[in-house]
């Protein structure tokens, strides 16, 4: 659930607005799946996989994460996946409701020449990651939810000498104002 948005609006109307995401990223991305790209659903709580599945009902795998913070969640998605074979991985968020399939194309593209390539948020984040190997350590030791997230990351990066490619800068949905700035581009769009 969107926590810092629910403390504005409600955990029901918070979970709900997270589900609508969560459901048109999902819309997006199956494309890939018909590309024989593996899609997998890194879902929590561990004890929800059933219920999960119903709700997503697509032909995807599925992750339970483990972790006590969005960073050990994030490394060890990255440990299992390149354990598990993955060539690359790429990790997208749910609640970028402007990702396109030609963004996970690209970084597709991308990782063909760079270590890790990055999708920029408006907020200081991040709403996809890509590599091509094993670098879990990039998420170890941020502060998340915070405006230094990218730079940090980008600070790892070139500490290690790693090459990285940034996509184009995206917005995500974390706040009542994201969710505002999100709803007038509906409206917007809707009266075209």
């Amino acid at each position: 659930m969107k926590t810092r948005l629910a403390k504005k609006i409600g955990n029901k109307k918070a979970t709900n607005v997270y589900k609508r995401l969560a459901e048109n990223t999902i819309k997006k991305i199956y494309p890939l799946h018909r590309k024989k790209v593996e899609i997998i659903i890194a879902y929590t709580p561990r004890n929800k996989k059933d219920k999960i599945k119903k709700w997503i009902n697509y032909p995807f795998a599925f992750y339970a994460q483990k972790g006590r913070n969005l960073g050990e969640r994030l490394s060890n998605a990255v440990k299992w996946g390149f354990q598990n074979k993955a060539k690359k991985i790429i990790i997208i968020g749910s609640d970028c409701p402007n990702l396109s399939l030609s963004t996970i194309d690209k970084t597709i593209r991308e990782l063909s020449g760079s270590d890790i390539v990055l999708g920029p948020a408006f907020d200081g984040g991040y709403y996809l990651v890509g590599l091509n190997n094993n670098k879990s350590f990039l998420f170890k030791n941020i502060h998340w939810s915070t405006s230094k997230v990218l730079e940090k990351t980008l600070d790892k990066i070139k500490e290690a000498k790693l090459t990285y490619k940034l996509l184009l800068i995206k917005y995500d949905i974390d706040t009542i104002e994201d969710y505002k700035m999100y709803m007038e581009e509906k409206k917007s769009i809707l009266r075209r």
